[in-house]
């Protein structure tokens, strides 16, 4: 049977604090060039009135992605305790 399921591993980080331009300036002498420019509006969907996923670093999101049908996804955030060597503040998926 094959399987059309996606595993999307991420790991977020802070720029806070960088001029966007000399970042941007960075990522080109990187070789990188702006290939597409696309919007993207995400939907956070959890149970009414108990936060039932957001209690446990859950989130369901629905993703739409310029003027294509959007894509469902359910996150889950990393484990308490293996989160060592991560920046604070930050979530891990």
């Amino acid at each position: 049977m094959v399987s059309s399921a996606q595993l999307e591993v991420e790991q977020k980080f802070a720029i806070l604090g960088r001029n966007m331009d000399e970042l941007q300036g960075q990522i080109r002498q990187a070789g990188f060039e702006l290939d597409a420019s696309i919007q993207m509006v995400d939907w956070y969907f959890d149970a009414k009135g108990s936060s039932v996923l957001a209690v446990r670093d859950h989130w369901l999101k629905y993703r739409q992605v310029t003027d294509r049908n959007g894509d469902w996804q359910l996150k889950r955030g990393q484990p308490k305790g293996r989160d060592e060597g991560q920046p604070k503040g930050l979530t891990a998926y």
